[in-house]
């Protein structure tokens, strides 16, 4: 049997009797030409400083990216630094908001229709399908949960039986043939963004990060809870390495509320060491000579086998580390080894079982 078959079963189970969660990350919307969340911040930084420059320079969003993915490799500047950085420059909030927009749907026509969305994103397009073949009080897809701003899912299911529509609070009771997608980290309209935005509701820099994670009351926190408590969860797109969801489920596993949740995470990558790079740990492995009382120094030949057998040790523990990881924090990981392999899983959620 295949490893995840089992998770796939149960997923496909939840989703018959419509008790399935999706929980985005920013790997949905990067599909779409949408920045990661580093980028997005530098270019805002780029955009922020453009302000104060006596010449606009007004490069194009395709030089804005290209210089952050320079300055990802080759700074060491955590991106929440630079979003508060970001955040000081501006004194008006809708200048902010409408910047924030511009950097976050630079790569991508906003005037799109759904079509365009799903077939220019194979994994936005699964997701669209698998919500929009839900029925309010029947199967399908409980409810969203998305810490990205954009409402790209919420357009790619206009047109379908059963469209998703953005919430930034709780509602108990949402309108008949229409579901929810709780945007628990603030929420960026592709049209019409301006002074209808809650400007508040936006999670932008660490201050604002830690002032919502740290107040058990707070509606992100609540959402994420209620959701966690009461369906079946199944994670895409997202890396699990955000302090908060962490935080939660740990919490959530402790308690008798918490219900399965799966995740779709790619298998770790094994390390490759060349020949240099043996080279150049057994040199430093020297250099520690005199440092160490039990050190010793191993014939170059012998030196390097073992080297590269500590390695092969390393790979083979990881994933098991990984998954065990997972596994405290009651996060079932499904694992596939590319990411074109997603779409594919997604839509196994929607066949029968054939046992």
């Amino acid at each position: 049997m295949d490893e995840n078959s089992k998770s796939l079963n149960d997923l496909r189970a939840a989703y018959a009797r419509g008790e399935l969660t999706l929980y985005l990350g920013a790997g949905v919307s990067i599909g779409s030409g949408l920045p990661s969340w580093d980028k997005l911040v530098l270019a805002m930084y780029f955009i922020a400083l453009d302000g104060d420059w006596e010449y606009r320079l007004k490069p194009y969003p395709n030089y804005l990216y290209s210089i952050a993915e320079w300055l990802l490799r080759n700074r060491n500047e955590p991106a929440g630094i630079t979003a508060q950085k970001v955040r000081q420059q501006y004194d008006n909030e809708i200048e902010f908001l409408q910047d924030l927009h511009d950097a976050l749907y630079a790569g991508i026509n906003v005037s799109s229709t759904p079509q365009q969305l799903r077939a220019a994103n194979p994994l936005l397009n699964r997701l669209a399908e698998i919500c929009g073949n839900s029925r309010v009080g029947g199967q399908g897809i409980q409810t969203v949960v998305t810490y990205n701003y954009d409402n790209l899912l919420e357009i790619a299911t206009g047109n379908t039986r059963c469209p998703f529509f953005p919430e930034q609070r709780m509602s108990p009771t949402p309108e008949i043939n229409r579901k929810q997608v709780f945007h628990v980290h603030g929420y960026i309209p592709m049209v019409a963004v301006g002074s209808n935005l809650e400007t508040h509701n936006i999670i932008f820099t660490e201050e604002q990060y830690h002032f919502a994670a740290n107040d058990p009351y707070s509606w992100s926190n609540l959402c994420q809870i209620q959701c966690l408590s009461i369906s079946v969860g199944l994670m895409v797109g997202l890396s699990l390495s955000d302090p908060n969801i962490r935080r939660l489920l740990s919490a959530l596993k402790r308690t008798p509320l918490k219900k399965p949740c799966f995740a779709l995470l790619k298998r770790p990558d094994r390390l490759s060491a060349t020949d240099n790079d043996v080279a150049s740990i057994s040199d430093n492995a020297k250099s520690y000579f005199d440092k160490f009382p039990g050190a010793g120094i191993k014939p170059v030949l012998k030196s390097d086998a073992e080297i590269r057998a500590i390695l092969d040790l390393v790979n083979d523990a990881d994933e098991k580390v990984h998954q065990e990881t997972l596994e405290a924090l009651g996060v079932i990981p499904i694992w596939y080894d590319r990411h074109e392999e997603v779409p594919g899983l997604i839509e196994m959620i929607q066949k029968v079982d054939p046992s």
